[in-house]
């Protein structure tokens, strides 16, 4: 359950991440 829980923490961060550098790709263009 613990290595579970530190997997969806992962993707969570990860989204995170993606949204992040979408944004910044957007206010470039």
């Amino acid at each position: 359950m613990g290595q579970e829980k530190l997997y969806i923490e992962k993707e969570l961060s990860w989204l995170s991440f993606n949204e992040r550098v979408l944004q910044e790709a957007a206010g470039q263009i």
